[in-house]
């Protein structure tokens, strides 16, 4: 920029113009100095990157306001690397970056502090909206949105994403007022209109959930996105028939094996989906779930081989410490292992199914394994840790008894998108009847001669 021009005079405006007034005049003088139309001309082209400067600053509120107060004070000099409009920007697209990477709780992070240096950010708040959602705070996520639509009133997405936030919550007839408003403002909304069939269905409501998939499989033929029409004509086709049936063909188990890189991509897929969910099962598990995509099947039964692992070694220097001999059931073991999580997996379908949640198998079981890994380190911990180290193995045991329980929660509330009351509920039943599928277990594995208080 020119040491005597200010942004306004660049854009040939009155530093009271408007924002149309703005607009107008970039795209005038955009078009006039564009470097497409003359050629080598070196002054055209810094008469350009002037002009796209100007008009950078000057379109947005917070750094024309910025600006304007530089402007004030005498200096005509403005750097916009050190405005706190930058800031906020730079913040904003590092959310962004983390939130499209899974890593929820630093999104947050980086959204709260965008808005700290500018508190109207509509876009913001709607993003951290969707990072809460994401990591299991739904209650959250409506806040941020309620706040995203008073500053941004046409901001469909917001309405969208309070729909589904409203919707987990268990205010549907709410939540469809959300998709209504969405989709009043963006008519090619096709994702609203797939939410609201389902939720319309959910509600006994079927000619309205055919019609609404109907017009969302239209949209995103017209959009151009396969996917989603696969989607939509998917959930068309399933209609009003609302009884259980077990989606294998969705179980994908299509080998991605190749020599022994291939061999190894399950393995890679379950380390990153133990980073994802084991800390944090509330905001990792769904994540986790679609990073590792069509391998999620592999990554459940890389999982549950190492609870097996863990519960056969658990179990035998168990027997070893109180039965004073190394003849433990081992087969046995691994088959009460493996019943539990198949167990995990079809109770999950079933409570899934007659709750109306979403999701498919493939999702139960990979809930099933996760759920697992916790009980896994209670076994070891069991066979390592002797009575007189007792409350320890109690102080274990709880930790990873809630981790688990988590896991559970997670599963109904995100892969099986139940709201949080259905999700409870599904919790609280899975939890009862695994307990109860533990304890046949022990009783079965348990010696004859052996009374059952004879094992901790």
């Amino acid at each position: 920029m020119a040491k005597d021009q200010t942004y306004y005079q660049i854009l040939e405006l009155a530093s009271s113009a408007s924002a149309e007034q703005i607009k107008s005049a970039y795209r005038r003088l955009a078009r006039k100095y564009h470097p497409d139309l003359n050629g080598d001309d070196q002054v055209a082209r810094d008469r350009f990157e002037q002009v796209t400067q100007a008009y950078r600053i000057l379109a947005e509120p917070a750094s024309r306001s910025d600006y304007d107060r530089h402007l004030n004070s005498g200096n005509s000099q403005f750097d916009p690397r050190r405005s706190p409009s930058s800031q906020h920007t730079r913040l904003y697209e590092q959310g962004l970056l983390s939130l499209q990477d899974g890593n929820y709780n630093q999104a947050i992070v980086l959204f709260s502090r965008a808005l700290d240096y500018f508190s109207n950010f509509a876009e913001a708040y709607l993003k951290r909206a969707v990072a809460h959602y994401r990591n299991g705070n739904a209650a959250a996520a409506v806040t941020d949105l309620n706040r995203a639509i008073e500053l941004k009133p046409q901001l469909n997405e917001a309405y969208y994403q309070r729909g589904l936030a409203r919707s987990r919550l268990g205010y549907d007839q709410s939540a469809i007022e959300d998709y209504d408003q969405a989709i009043e403002l963006n008519p090619n909304y096709g994702q609203a209109f797939y939410r609201r069939g389902l939720l319309q269905r959910d509600l006994g409501n079927e000619t309205a959930a055919q019609q609404d998939l109907q017009a969302a499989v239209n949209v995103f033929i017209k959009i151009n996105d396969p996917s989603g029409r696969q989607l939509a004509q998917d959930a068309l086709a399933a209609g009003g028939n609302k009884s259980i049936s077990l989606d294998l063909p969705n179980l994908q188990l299509k080998l991605p094996i190749s020599g022994f890189s291939g061999l190894f991509q399950p393995l890679q897929s379950t380390g990153l989906a133990l980073r994802l969910f084991a800390i944090n099962p509330l905001g990792g598990l769904l994540p986790a779930y679609v990073k590792v995509g069509d391998r999620a099947v592999y990554v459940a039964l890389v999982l549950t081989a190492l609870f097996e692992v863990c519960l056969v070694g658990g179990v035998y220097f168990l027997w070893w410490q109180h039965f004073g001999y190394a003849t433990a059931p081992s087969g046995r073991i691994a088959l009460a292992g493996l019943v539990l999580f198949l167990s995990l997996a079809v109770i999950s379908f079933f409570l899934r199914s007659i709750l109306r949640g979403k999701g498919s198998f493939t999702g139960d079981l990979f809930m099933a394994a996760a759920t697992l890994v916790p009980l896994g380190m209670v076994a070891i911990a069991a066979g390592l840790y002797t009575l007189e180290r007792s409350i320890l193995l109690l102080c274990i045991a709880l930790i990873c008894g809630c981790y688990s329980i988590l896991t559970v929660y997670s599963g109904f509330s995100q892969l099986a998108n139940l709201n949080e009351t259905r999700s409870t509920l599904a919790t609280a039943l899975l939890v009862a009847i695994a307990g109860l599928i533990i304890q046949a277990g022990i009783a079965w594995l348990m010696p004859d001669a052996i009374p059952s208080e004879g094992i901790v």
